[in-house]
């Protein structure tokens, strides 16, 4: 599948939406739909900020949680023994 935007009109729409271009307005201009430009401006950076928060929450809960550190040693087991039975 073929991408309708290039890098230079993500960085173009970046722009336009920070001098406070309407998403309609942007989207009518590249021929795109407004949902994707809220894509492009909007949930890209929200889902980095999120990876971001849950590695940071995971470390912190497996210093603090005993139980929860076995949980996970036994999972990371049971993935290891079905990769080595090629399940």
């Amino acid at each position: 599948m073929k991408r309708k935007l290039t890098d230079a009109d993500v960085k173009e729409i970046k722009k336009l939406r920070k001098m406070g271009m309407p998403r309609a307005r942007v989207a009518e201009k590249f021929g795109v739909s407004a949902s994707t430009i809220k894509y492009w401006t909007h949930y890209k950076r929200i889902r980095r900020n999120r990876n971001k928060y849950m590695r940071k929450y995971m470390r912190d809960r497996y210093r603090r949680d005993r139980d929860f550190r076995e949980r996970q040693r036994e999972r990371a087991r049971i993935y290891s023994r079905n990769k080595r039975k090629g399940i």
